[in-house]
């Protein structure tokens, strides 16, 4: 995936200047300016992906919140997420209703921030899933789209081959051992595929045994391998790793 390019507004240069290198280590591309009245300028002229625009001091007070974001909107679609004390946190529902991806509260960690930008993105990856427990495999997929991704299932190894050859997913994310076709195998099948969007596709091992044999694992093709029970946190990281976002 190519990198998310983000405009961020704030009247303070530090905090520009702050935020941008935060943001480019998580691998964003990030464009600084430090009024609205420079952000819609640029906007006119550039592209980007997502606008992170603060509030203090560039407006008198919340009720200029919306006409800011009809500002933005008249040039760009592109998600808009608010950084801003100016309101309180039972009054967020109503921004976000207005149109705003997100807003976080000035207290919010540039953990929150990270997620509030990159979760826009990910309605567009399906991350196929594949275990031959159901239990499992409607949890695993339940928790992917709690993430902001589409989920799609296949309760084998088999089922998940045909479902690859016939509409390619942005990833697999597969158990090891299975009846009909390992996740180790259905890998084989999938890199030996003549078809690159096919062999190209990234796969995640959720296994038992899989950080036993990670090493050979990691040869073999696999993208990531976890090992089973991994937390939630631990499984969203290993998809913004390979999918970007």
């Amino acid at each position: 995936m190519e990198r998310i390019r983000v405009l961020l507004v704030d009247d303070d240069p530090e905090i520009v200047d702050c935020l941008a290198e935060a943001l480019t280590s998580q691998g964003f591309n990030v464009y600084g300016v430090t009024s609205l009245a420079k952000a819609l300028e640029w906007l006119e002229q550039n592209t980007v992906d997502l606008v992170i625009t603060d509030s203090q001091g560039m407006l008198k007070d919340r009720n200029d919140l919306l006409p800011m974001m009809e500002e933005i909107r008249r040039i760009t679609a592109v998600p808009v997420i608010l950084m801003t004390d100016a309101i309180k946190e039972n009054q967020i529902p109503e921004f976000l209703q207005q149109g705003f991806a997100a807003v976080l509260i000035k207290v919010a960690t540039l953990k929150d921030l990270y997620e509030a930008i990159r979760k826009p993105f990910r309605t567009k990856f399906t991350v196929l899933v594949v275990n031959d427990c159901q239990t499992a495999l409607e949890t695993t997929a339940e928790l992917i789209e709690t993430f902001g991704y589409s989920a799609a299932t296949a309760k084998d190894g088999q089922e998940a081959w045909e479902m690859v050859k016939k509409n390619p997913p942005n990833l697999v994310f597969t158990s090891d051992s299975m009846p009909r076709l390992s996740g180790p195998v259905l890998l084989e099948k999938m890199k030996a595929s003549a078809d690159d969007t096919i062999s190209d596709i990234p796969v995640i091992l959720y296994g038992t045994w899989a950080t036993v044999n990670e090493i050979r694992l990691r040869e073999q093709g696999f993208a990531v391998v976890l090992q089973k029970p991994a937390k939630a946190e631990t499984i969203k990281d290993a998809l913004i790793s390979v999918l970007g976002c």
